[in-house]
């Protein structure tokens, strides 16, 4: 842990947006199983998690809007209204990851994300 004035960025583990409360925050950060000495502490002030020196990365991934079209607002079925609470462990080069919005009727709807190596040569044109 680093003293949060000694490091000139700071991110709280706490969103306040999005509809998420603390007691929200707690319950996503938690499936993390590399999160949990940081469970009890991660609401302090002076806490701060230098993710330079740690295997894990953690974050949230907010959708702004669907790519190729940024005008697109809405897909039937589909919704970009919440965001994601995300794990990157950069051992295994794999990311987790749990969706959150809070009209959803599932909470904690699972992203997994994992590396796969190219076995093959790209291909190439000579003319």
């Amino acid at each position: 842990m680093i003293p949060l004035t000694s490091h000139p960025w700071s991110y709280s583990f706490l969103t306040r947006k999005w509809q998420a409360q603390q007691s929200i925050d707690v319950s996503h950060w938690k499936r993390f199983p590399s999160f949990q000495p940081y469970i009890e502490i991660f609401n302090n002030d002076e806490f701060v998690y230098d993710p330079y020196e740690e295997d894990f990365i953690y974050m949230r991934w907010k959708e702004h809007f669907l790519v190729p079209d940024h005008r697109v607002s809405n897909i039937d079925g589909a919704s970009f209204a919440g965001f994601y609470y995300i794990c990157y462990q950069r051992s295994t080069n794999e990311i987790k990851g749990y969706y959150f919005f809070l009209h959803h009727t599932e909470w904690f709807q699972e992203l997994s994300l994992k590396h796969v190596e190219q076995r093959s040569f790209g291909n190439f044109e000579i003319r």
